[in-house]
């Protein structure tokens, strides 16, 4: 017997008096460390990526050309009378007619996976794939953000800033210097990076929002204005509540409220919000520091979405609402007060309205009041239980009271809360030539660009997906933006 033969059999031997042996037992336990990894795959996708509005907008291939050109005609009119003699000519008619130019903007994002993560996660995920999947749908939920609310132009810096110290109500230190404060607003891509605060009530005055740290913010990014020039309250006592307003932006998604109760110190971040007037309750240290200078809102690289697009024509309707929406009688004010006005100016009333969830659910919540609901349905189509309940309503259509048309409430994921987007869902003009009011033009359209590994980068796939594109809006003049509502 050679020594490898002797030890394992002195081995065997000793295992098998200690398993006779009960003194000599010992108990093997999950604390031992010896468990199995159930390990579920593949990995689980638990982030928003998806586009809904994106994908009802058509596409056209149109390479040859850096920009696509258009002329619209938006005049015809006779200034004269419509009447005539004999012998006479009839007046003559003019003609308005309005050269469009879009330009093509590169747009993609790039992913990458090094060749470990490939080899790590085989039997497990296909890790390219997942990296591949995931690069195309953050492209197309950024492409829906560029269609609603991407801006060549600068966003302004807010104007008429003011604080007011409300005497008790809250649970702000005593300043005798008063508390300082200046605004700065977001574009949409801005507003989407970050959290947004909800007041948590609105008396038809004060719309109270204690202030938070907020630390998730990054007002060094893309996508903030410069912020309003410093303002001071009168002094704060114990306990007092202070209200800050400003004018409202055009196109702005958001704005950031910077506080600080210290006289000449750097405000922080106290909140995030959609509207123009909150009641700060409480201050809270240790929000992101005020890091804006010139502002960075403008990107000349992008193409401008819709929302910008409407506010720069001066036919299209908006209306900064303010406050909150209002009821009169059985209908909506300002959405119905949208609705007239296009059928005035334009004879424009099939619209798709883009709202948040927010605002959808302000929106169910009125109409249930006006109808006086909410209704209760009852189902027995389940055997397992006698009867079960449905109650509430969500609004999915909303009547034009001006011509009867139902028009479709779309809830966007991307849209915060405190703008309502109306756009046409056709052109109702004779020979106007198309039927869509918007479509996406593209010189290529998504595709993937596969980088070699190169000797600084190591063995790793690094691709991109991208395209060139651009926003064809032939017809901002009959859309309708609702903006600065408040939240209640």
């Amino acid at each position: 017997m050679n020594k490898i033969e002797e030890t394992l059999a002195r081995v065997r031997a000793a295992t098998k008096e200690a398993l006779a042996n009960p003194k000599l037992r010992k108990a093997l336990t999950v604390g031992s460390g010896l468990v199995g990894l159930n390990l579920e795959a593949p990995a689980q996708q638990l982030v928003p990526l998806q586009s809904p509005w994106r994908q009802r907008i058509g596409r056209d291939l149109q390479p040859g050309s850096n920009a696509i050109q258009w002329k619209a005609i938006t005049a015809v009119v006779q200034n004269a009378k419509f009447s005539t003699v004999e012998g006479a000519a009839s007046n003559p008619i003019s003609v308005t007619v309005t050269p469009k130019t879009a330009a093509f903007k590169i747009v993609g994002t790039r992913g990458s996976v090094t060749r470990e993560a490939v080899a790590h996660a085989q039997g497990y995920d296909d890790a390219k794939a997942v990296e591949t999947s995931n690069t195309l749908d953050l492209a197309m939920k950024l492409e829906e953000i560029t269609m609603l609310g991407g801006n060549i132009t600068a966003l302004a810096t807010p104007t008429g800033l003011a604080v007011a110290v409300i005497v008790g109500g809250g649970s702000l230190a005593a300043d005798a210097g008063g508390y300082e404060v200046r605004v700065a607003a977001l574009t949409l891509h801005a507003a989407n990076r970050e959290l947004i605060d909800r007041p948590a009530s609105y008396d038809g005055t004060h719309a109270n929002l204690a202030g938070r740290a907020v630390l998730n913010a990054n007002p060094a990014a893309d996508g903030w204005t410069a912020a309003a020039a410093r303002v001071t309250s009168a002094a704060v006592a114990a306990n007092d509540r202070i209200k800050i307003t400003w004018n409202p932006v055009p196109g702005a998604a958001a704005y950031a409220v910077f506080v600080d109760p210290v006289a000449g110190a750097a405000e922080t971040l106290s909140a995030i919000v959609t509207q123009t007037s909150i009641t700060l309750t409480a201050y809270v240290a240790g929000g992101s520091a005020l890091a804006v200078a010139d502002g960075t809102s403008a990107d000349a690289n992008i193409f401008d979405g819709a929302i910008p697009l409407i506010h720069a024509d001066a036919s299209a309707y908006v209306k900064h609402l303010n406050g909150p929406l209002a009821l009169s009688g059985s209908e909506i004010v300002a959405i119905q007060d949208l609705f007239s006005d296009r059928w005035d100016r334009g004879k424009i009333d099939e619209f798709d309205l883009l709202v948040s969830g927010v605002d959808a659910r302000s929106m169910s919540n009125l109409m249930a009041q006006a109808n006086g609901g909410p209704t209760i349905f009852v189902s027995t189509s389940d055997q397992q239980a006698q009867s079960s309940l449905t109650v509430g309503y969500h609004v999915g259509f909303i009547v034009n009271a001006v011509s009867g048309k139902r028009i479709m409430v779309q809830v966007l994921p991307w849209l915060p809360g405190g703008t309502i987007v109306a756009l046409p869902t056709r052109i109702p003009y004779p020979r106007a030539g198309i039927t869509d009011p918007f479509r996406m033009a593209v010189s290529y359209g998504w595709e993937q660009y596969d980088y070699a590994a190169t000797v600084a980068g190591g063995p790793k796939d690094e691709f991109e997906i991208r395209e060139e594109a651009v926003l064809k809006h032939y017809f901002p003049a009959g859309c309708g933006i609702i903006d600065n509502i408040y939240f209640k």
